[in-house]
């Protein structure tokens, strides 16, 4: 994005700017910089974050703001930005500012008085269930009973990690093998038994 804007301008029109956004520029300009042309800049980023802010904070709760394109309004006023700055944006801005749009920092929640969205996490009510246990971890009888058991915790800790929001289970081989399914049934048990094995592998006895 570029623009010939003059402090003079900037100021003329200041008034008139959104004050979440122009908040918002004012923290995201470069170091050092009080030029015009990078808080034109920063402003139009600023309002496509505020927009995004805004929209994400209607969402219901445990839903993920995950737009499927700009709402009609939120683009109109990044135009409106852009006009204001004398700033020409083409595709490749567009993209950025999508990227910025559809993933608000806590800052730009910040400016809008708004508590920052956290993402229902990906794995949110996946079953996973992991076969854990002495004949899989020490089939040898090697190590005592507390040292299974660790390493049990260690393995169990890693999944829990790696897919936060799951629903977690050990069982022994009596009661079933290692699995994972998400809340659309989708398998994800390769994934599950490669993080298994990793922890394992990594695990010190």
């Amino acid at each position: 994005m570029k623009t010939t804007i003059t402090a003079e301008t900037l100021a003329a029109i200041a008034p008139s700017l959104d004050a979440a956004a122009r908040e918002l520029a004012h923290s995201n300009m470069p170091d050092g910089s009080d030029s015009a042309e990078d808080f034109a800049v920063a402003y139009v980023r600023a309002v496509a974050e505020t927009c995004g802010a805004l929209a994400a904070d209607q969402c219901a709760t445990g839903e993920d703001w995950a737009p499927a394109e700009w709402l009609d309004g939120d683009s109109d006023a990044v135009t409106e930005a852009a006009e204001l700055m004398g700033i020409d944006l083409d595709g490749h801005d567009w993209t950025a500012l999508r990227r910025i749009y559809e993933a608000p920092s806590a800052a730009a929640f910040a400016a809008c008085g708004l508590a920052v969205r956290a993402p229902t996490p990906t794995h949110a009510g996946a079953s996973i269930t992991v076969h854990v246990g002495r004949d899989t971890i020490d089939p040898q009888g090697l190590g005592s009973d507390e040292e299974c058991a660790t390493c049990e915790k260690h393995i169990l800790d890693a999944v829990r990690t790696a897919f936060p929001g799951a629903d977690v289970r050990a069982v022994g081989r009596a009661f079933g093998r290692t699995s994972a399914t998400m809340r659309d049934s989708t398998d994800f048990t390769d994934e599950v038994k490669a993080v298994v094995t990793r922890a394992f592998d990594d695990y010190s006895w």
